[in-house]
Parts: structure tokens; C-alpha cells; sequence
């Protein structure tokens, strides 16, 4: 009787060892996103970042219950679809699409604040281009100067 549940214990365990890492590399430069191979794939896929699909769905519970939120990002070329699974899906994929816009500046947060100064002098050099991505969403310079500086060059 113990021994089906054995084998299931088992196949389940070796499919979690199997499966590969799941994470998404974003190249902010060159407007690529590569993102988690399957269980069936042998390597990960990369394709442009403004190519992709997005749609939000709301989740429910077996009573119709609004549950939470999920977005689900769709690669057409590949006909992929992988889901946010976030409690803060908004927030993260607000996050994705600030950092993937070369023309703004690096997202709020310590995790890029030696990358800065760099990226400022980056943009600076190409003359402030208008964002690439349109958003309602504030992205302030790291300093007043910088800020007045974008303005003044870029006129944003």
C-alpha cells in the first residue's frame, strides 16, 4: 500500500532536482530580455524587450473570489507564456519596464547606486533621449543638478 506513494515521493523529487533555475536576465542596453527554459527546453530564450505581450488577470477562489493578481508575459515568436508570481506583480513588472528604459534613469533602490554616475554620463552623451517606454510613473536624477541638467539638454 506505502509503495505508490513512494514512487510518487520519488518521481516528484527528481523532477525538483531536474528542474532548471527559473530567473530572467534583463540587458538594458541592448533591449533584451531572456527569460527561464522550460522543463522541455535546453536553453533559455532571448528576445526583445518590446516584443513581449503583457496582460493582468485577477485570480479567484473556487467561490469566484477575487484572490490576487497575476501578470502573464507572452513571447509570440516562440508562442511562450510564463506568469509574475508576485504579490506585488504591479510594482515588479512597473520595476522591469522602468529598468529596461535605457533613456531613464536607473531605478530608485542602493542595489544600482555605483552603476549612477555612469549611467547619467551614458544618457548625457546621447543627448537625453525622450523614454523609450511611455509611463505616468515620476523618475527623478539621483541629484537636483542632474535633474536640472536632463532638462535643460533633453528637455524632459
Amino acid at each position: 500500500m506505502i509503495i505508490p506513494f513512494i514512487i510518487i515521493a520519488l518521481i516528484s523529487l527528481m523532477i525538483h532536482v531536474m528542474e532548471p533555475v527559473k530567473e530572467i536576465v534583463l540587458d538594458r542596453l541592448n533591449g533584451k530580455i531572456t527569460y527561464p527554459k522550460t522543463f522541455i527546453d535546453k536553453e533559455h530564450r532571448t528576445i526583445e524587450f518590446d516584443s513581449l505581450h503583457v496582460y493582468r488577470t485577477l485570480t479567484t477562489s473556487g467561490d469566484f473570489a477575487i484572490t490576487g493578481k497575476k501578470i502573464f508575459i507572452k513571447d509570440r515568436k516562440f508562442n511562450y507564456t510564463w506568469t509574475l508570481k508576485s504579490n506585488e506583480c504591479l510594482e515588479y513588472w512597473s520595476f522591469m519596464v522602468w529598468y529596461m528604459d535605457k533613456n531613464r534613469p536607473l531605478p530608485l533602490g542602493t542595489a544600482f547606486n555605483e552603476y549612477r554616475l555612469q549611467d547619467f554620463e551614458r544618457r548625457k552623451a546621447e543627448g537625453f533621449s525622450k523614454p523609450l517606454f511611455p509611463g505616468t510613473f515620476h523618475t527623478p536624477e539621483r541629484t537636483p543638478s542632474q535633474h536640472r541638467q536632463r532638462k535643460e539638454i533633453g528637455g524632459w
